[in-house]
């Protein structure tokens, strides 16, 4: 009897979100890093609106309220043999407005998932 072995060479890890600042004004952008083999995939969604952005950088723009807080998660991803491996993080800020803003959270919240895409 014959065994296959799938080693999923898609590894992900050390992910990071820079800058880390107080405060974020229109135009700012956040960058989400990972490491991985092959090249991780990225995505950001606004949780609040659902919004997809593809891509690892995030811009602050008009869309997002000041004084409020916002919510986006990043991820990171990457497929190998039909798997798909990814990990997340959600951050919370807020957009400078009238100077009466909320201060700034960044929550880690690491996610890593498998699932087979075939």
């Amino acid at each position: 009897m014959r065994s296959l072995f799938i080693i999923l060479s898609g590894i992900l890890g050390n992910l990071t979100i820079a800058p880390i600042k107080e405060v974020f004004e229109v135009g700012d952008t956040l960058k989400c890093l990972a490491d991985g083999d092959p090249i991780p995939n990225y995505e950001w969604i606004w949780l609040q609106t659902g919004q997809l952005i593809d891509g690892s950088v995030l811009t602050i723009d008009d869309n997002m309220t000041p004084d409020r807080n916002h919510i986006c998660q990043c991820t990171a991803y990457n497929t190998v043999a039909g798997f798909r491996k990814q990990i997340s993080t959600i951050i919370t800020f807020t957009v400078a407005g009238s100077n009466s803003y909320e201060p700034f959270y960044l929550h880690f919240k690491i996610k890593e998932r498998v699932e087979n895409l075939a």
